[in-house]
């Protein structure tokens, strides 16, 4: 009986190459659109962080900014007194300065340092580290009381700002304490306004001193903890990565006033905060916090007036809006240097 055999061919040495060949090539793509996936991904956190930070950091001054010099509907601050028990643990202000923080004659509701040193940041403002500060960087520090104010009783371990608009005093309520004991403060149709003292300035690390990652930092007014707690100026840092901010002043040079800025400068005379500033431009710089090291970076940032270059492997944006100032006789001293 014959049987039928049937060929049973394999690939051939040329087809089993060639198919090897396409198969890397499958390979070496999926390979690189996982790389290409992850750099973006990668690229995409980098400048999520930057902006987060930034818009926080931007939203954060310019709170602030809108509320300078608001002192309770009082105008003033020649009529202010301080309650005799008052204190203070810790002062922020010059070596030669007693009680900088409820200062409101000399220095009013804010001063601007523009591009200073971390020893001149230091020297004029005690409660910041010269080894702390970010060298040519710039210091806001803002005094004002908060825009509503307590409706019900007054808390404990708040500095308060209590007026009858005409005239009106510190005091700190403490537990016990139900009033100031001054005779210099309001005893008849007054209101109670929560009183803060913040100081925003930039810090060269985060969490560890050398991280090497700026942030914008403040110092504020609030209560010391231990047996016997009393007002005293503690720090937080709210963004990383943030790297400056520059503010600039709007002022309404025209006769009569119409109320628009006909310029923008950064280091205005008290009498032109005073008589003409009706407005102010934010500017924030923010970094991601790590490098990107298939990125280059050496642009030319504008902070208004100011130019910031860089030459690294950072994502940077610039954020920046205007703001109106509604009280600028209580507003400002400035200082160069």
């Amino acid at each position: 009986m014959l049987t039928s055999r049937k060929s049973n061919k394999g690939f051939s040495l040329l087809e089993t190459m060639v198919s090897l060949a396409l198969g890397l090539v499958v390979v070496g793509m999926v390979i690189q659109l996982f790389i290409n996936t992850k750099q973006n991904h990668a690229q995409n956190e980098r400048v999520t962080e930057s902006l987060e930070n930034g818009r926080f950091a931007l939203r954060t001054l310019t709170n602030d900014l809108k509320a300078i010099g608001f002192m309770g509907g009082m105008w003033d601050m020649t009529l202010l007194n301080q309650d005799p028990t008052l204190s203070l643990a810790t002062d922020c202000g010059q070596a030669a300065e007693v009680n900088w923080v409820y200062d409101l004659t000399t220095y009013k509701g804010m001063q601007f340092i523009y591009d200073v040193t971390s020893a001149t940041a230091s020297a004029q403002f005690q409660c910041i580290n010269a080894a702390e500060f970010q060298n040519n960087t710039d210091i806001l520090a803002v005094k004002r009381t908060f825009t509503e104010k307590d409706t019900g009783a007054v808390s404990d371990g708040v500095v308060y700002l209590r007026t009858d608009y005409s005239s009106g005093c510190l005091w700190y309520k403490s537990a016990g304490t139900p009033g100031p004991t001054g005779a210099n403060c309001p005893t008849a149709d007054f209101e109670d306004w929560r009183y803060m003292a913040n100081i925003y300035y930039i810090r060269s690390y985060s969490n560890t001193p050398g991280d090497g990652i700026p942030s914008l930092c403040k110092k504020f007014l609030t209560t010391s903890a231990g047996g016997a707690p009393q007002p005293t100026m503690s720090e937080v840092c709210l963004a990383e990565g943030v790297e400056h901010f520059h503010v600039q002043y709007g002022l309404d040079t025209d006769m009569p006033k119409d109320g628009v800025a006909n310029k923008y400068v950064s280091n205005p005379t008290n009498n032109e905060v005073s008589n003409q500033a009706v407005s102010a431009k934010i500017f924030v710089l923010a970094r991601a916090k790590r490098e990107d090291p298939v990125f280059a970076n050496n642009k030319t940032y504008n902070l208004g007036d100011r130019q910031i270059v860089v030459n690294d492997n950072f994502y940077r944006r610039v954020f920046s809006t205007t703001v109106v100032l509604r009280n600028p006789k209580n507003t400002a001293v400035f200082n160069e240097f």
